[in-house]
């Protein structure tokens, strides 16, 4: 029953996309090797992934309520 209520989702996007989008962060300079380990991660852990790098904000909920099994 806990499976059914708490979903593990990994939201992303390219690391080109995600690196224009943090900017001049400091952060963004780590965005390659932290893409690559949560990518791993969510394979092994069968994690539903959303990947945002060319969609509209309304189908990347669309994608996460699908993901989620909130609707049928």
């Amino acid at each position: 029953m806990a499976t059914r209520y708490c979903r593990n989702v990994l939201v992303t996007a390219s690391p080109r996309e995600l690196v224009k989008r943090k900017g001049s962060e400091p952060t963004a300079k780590t965005i390659p090797k932290q893409w690559v380990i949560y990518r791993a991660l969510s394979r092994e852990l069968g994690l539903v992934t959303i990947d945002t790098t060319h969609e509209a904000p309304s189908e990347s909920l669309v994608k996460l309520i699908s993901g989620l099994r909130l609707i049928n």
